[in-house]
């Protein structure tokens, strides 16, 4: 008999489906001993492939395994959709070519695309995961865009701020033009390709200050001739021997490089005809007049003529400074240091700047590429074109000059973007690292416990890893991705880190106090009508005397806290409300119809069971909209708005609001930044009542375009809050009914903003073992 094997698979399929098999293997063991199992989520930007049915088949087998040995193996599945491989996903669909078309597209609609695009792909992840029979739980997966996940990531960064590990620095990163952002080493050991590119020896001209210099020039090798308009001084090894050797190129002119290197290229060939003669075929190469061996430290502080003078330079530069890492045995013994595009340049210049007092003094960071890689308008012979297509032209230009020693190919390891396959440039950025240096010989000492296997990954490829870590470069210049919680006051610069919604609802964004108030009790209310009463209610359903009593309790109740302003909805009910506690302040009415109750539609005028039937107590009706009506998302639209709105037009005023029963609450939850699911639970155990009054601060949560609670670009962006650590300065109020002009106030000065940088996405899925759990909330 042939066997199907496709129909035997899906024969199993459906038995452990309806048996609910994988669900038992936990029941049934919740009492043993746990084996953890953390399932790393799958980035979603495209369909899955052959390499994912790969990795989730050899991830199965060992849950399984440990299962039938009797432990209890929880594992809960995740999607990693953060980042630029969704991104660029989207730019492709979309045909953008550069950040500035996502701009000004909109970063909310960039957003709200990557977001769509990841649930497109989501539907063939879970059937590819459940045909080929991994077991976890798809039910509860864990996504990486949701504000759970994101609440916890920002939770992890608080915590290593606090230890001291987050910091920001001008350091020179790996960066990818093409994709805007900068890239942490472990992206970046992704994307090595082995290629040839043209490397140059050029002669840099010693200034005739001193005269046993004079004809000389100090020869560098390269193979970044692009940086070389960023050059600002020439790094030698002081305890290296350096040689002085005719230039046979020209008449009583000379060449000082490194005296191994130099033996190092004669044998190589590159030095040739005289010098061969002279070198090579002498038994005594390095008698005679024409040759000087010293030491490096006896170049430092020697000055040569810039290559290229696009900038006038007023701080000393374009001199021969020390450096440990030079060496002998590649080039010429003789760095030149761009510090805007090379690391160890970098760390030199300002290990250089480090040690004079006056700032005139310091080495210039000549940052003259521009973050798309292009040549800035200063650099004039190449400006606006990019760099590495400039590389021939610069070569082409030493060679006119006669300053172009020698060229030549060289085949070496160069790193591309591993998500866009562009070269890589190494360029000077401000960005937010985390210090791994602190934290390494622990991460050394934890590595020391694992069982790794294969074995040889613990002390080969991840131990050598670990022992030459470099700093985290966290942040990224990109849109689609966990906000990085860092807010900076721009007028005194302090820094604070959210690490939780609670952290955000502690801030003061305020200088004006608000109460709420639902109106008084009417006949309608009393009466518990069985029937929905008409809408809007502009002109029916007053208030019965009980009602107008609670109210002018309320109104007595408010005197001493001197109400400034009275925003009220234009219904009847609302209306005689607002206007009992005006009397009592001597205040005009602002109406708003955005503060009118709930438009039930169709339902106006029909029994209350019918409606309660379609429409029952539960998240659905957030989205589902009434026929002819509006949803609970449309009322919090509007509330939202509104507060926005009265916020804008008012500074340290009290302000009551008087509206209904559902605007109420919805603004309230908006206001404590609650979402969707916290605003129900409060609906049944808070609602508030009949003439209740209370007290609310203004708190501006990040609400994107359907008003759904969103910490993602750029709505957590607009999230400001004032400085705590300026203080305050007295100012006069503005005179109103109640308040006496020419009191004085307090006024908050600085105001905090979030840096606009996103969270590498290795970090969000590295910190699955908490967020999946929305850990520790």
């Amino acid at each position: 008999m042939e066997l199907n094997f496709p129909k035997i698979e899906e024969k199993v399929l459906k038995f452990w489906k309806k048996n609910k098999i994988f669900e038992k293997s936990i029941l049934q063991r919740k009492k043993a001993k746990n084996f953890v199992f953390y399932d790393g989520p799958i980035t979603v930007n495209a369909k899955p492939g052959v390499h994912h049915v790969l990795a989730r088949i050899y991830k199965d087998i060992i849950p399984r395994f440990k299962t039938m040995q009797g432990f209890c193996v929880e594992r809960k599945n995740g999607w990693d959709t953060h980042g630029l491989p969704v991104e660029l996903e989207v730019e492709k669909e979309l045909s953008f070519k550069t950040k500035k078309d996502i701009e000004k597209y909109g970063i909310a609609k960039f957003n709200r695309a990557c977001k769509k695009n990841v649930q497109k792909y989501l539907p063939f992840f879970r059937d590819l995961t459940e045909k080929i029979g991994y077991w976890v739980d798809m039910e509860n997966s864990y996504i990486t865009y949701e504000n759970d996940y994101i609440e916890t990531v920002w939770w992890i960064i608080k915590q290593i701020y606090k230890k001291g590990l987050l910091y920001k620095d001008y350091k020179v990163i790996p960066y990818c033009p093409r994709c805007g952002t900068s890239l942490s080493t472990h992206e970046v050991a992704q994307g090595y390709e082995r290629i040839k590119e043209p490397a140059i020896y050029i002669k840099f001209k010693v200034k005739p200050k001193i005269p046993e210099w004079q004809n000389t020039s100090i020869l560098v090798w390269t193979t970044t001739p692009w940086t070389l308009p960023g050059n600002v001084a020439l790094a030698v090894n002081p305890k290296m021997e350096y040689i002085c050797i005719p230039d046979y190129e020209k008449e009583n002119h000379w060449l000082v490089l490194g005296f191994e290197n130099f033996k190092n290229l004669l044998a190589k060939g590159l030095f040739s005809g005289k010098y061969k003669e002279r070198f090579l075929d002498n038994p005594q190469p390095w008698e005679g007049k024409d040759v000087d061996v010293f030491k490096g430290s006896e170049m430092v502080g020697v000055e040569y003529e810039p290559l290229f003078e696009f900038v006038k330079i007023n701080t000393p530069a374009y001199r021969v400074i020390p450096a440990d890492f030079v060496l002998a045995e590649e080039g010429t013994g003789v760095v030149h240091i761009a510090p805007a595009f090379g690391e160890e340049d970098m760390e030199l210049i300002k290990n250089q700047n480090a040690k004079v007092k006056n700032q005139n003094e310091e080495f210039p960071i000549l940052l003259n590429v521009d973050e798309e890689g292009k040549f800035k308008k200063e650099v004039k012979q190449w400006a606006g074109m990019y760099v590495k297509d400039a590389d021939p032209l610069i070569i082409g230009d030493l060679k006119k000059r006669n300053l172009l020693f020698k060229e030549e190919l060289y085949e070496h390891d160069y790193p591309f973007c591993w998500r866009c396959d562009s070269p890589l440039l190494y360029y000077a950025k401000e960005s937010w690292f985390i210090n791994m240096q602190k934290v390494k010989n622990d991460l050394i000492k934890e590595n020391k416990k694992i069982n790794w296997i294969p074995a040889h990954l613990k002390e080969g490829r991840f131990g050598e890893w670990l022992r030459e870590i470099k700093d985290w470069a966290l942040s990224r210049e990109r849109y689609w991705g966990t906000p990085l919680p860092v807010w900076q006051c721009k007028k005194c610069g302090a820094t604070e880190v959210i690490g939780s919604k609670e952290d955000l609802l502690r801030k003061i964004f305020s200088q004006n106090k608000y109460f709420i108030l639902r109106h008084g009790e009417t006949a309608y209310q009393a009466k518990k009508k069985k029937i929905f009463y008409d809408w809007p209610g502009l002109s029916s359903f007053p208030l019965t005397e009980k009602g107008k009593k609670k109210v002018k309790k309320v109104a007595k109740k408010l005197k001493n806290k001197k109400i400034d302003v009275i925003y009220a909805s234009d219904t009847l009910r609302a209306r005689q409300t607002a206007e009992i506690v005006a009397k009592e302040f001597g205040l005009k009415i602002n109406f708003d119809q955005r503060l009118r109750d709930i438009n039930l539609g169709i339902y106006h005028g029909r029994e209350k069971k019918e409606f309660l039937k379609d429409f029952p107590l539960g998240l659905a009706r957030f989205e589902k909209k009434v026929p002819g009506g509006e949803s609970w998302s449309d009322i919090k639209k509007r509330v939202i708005d509104f507060i926005k709105d009265v916020e804008s037009k008012n500074k340290g005023k009290t302000i009551l609001i008087v509206s209904h029963g559902d605007p109420l609450w919805l603004l309230e939850g908006a206001m404590r930044g609650f979402s969707n699911q916290e605003l129900l639970e409060e609906h049944k155990k808070n609602f508030i009542k009949a003439a209740k009054l209370r007290t609310v601060e203004f708190k501006d949560f990040p609400y994107n375009g359907q008003k759904e609670l969103d910490f993602h670009r750029p709505f957590i962006d607009e999230i400001k809050f004032y400085c705590q650590k300026c203080g305050m300065r007295k100012a006069l109020a503005q005179p109103s009914a109640s308040r006496n002009a020419n009191v004085p106030m307090r006024i908050r000065e600085g105001i905090m903003e979030r840096v606009p940088e996103v969270i590498d996405c290795w970090f969000d899925s590295g910190s699955m073992p908490f967020a999946q759990y929305h850990y520790p909330f």
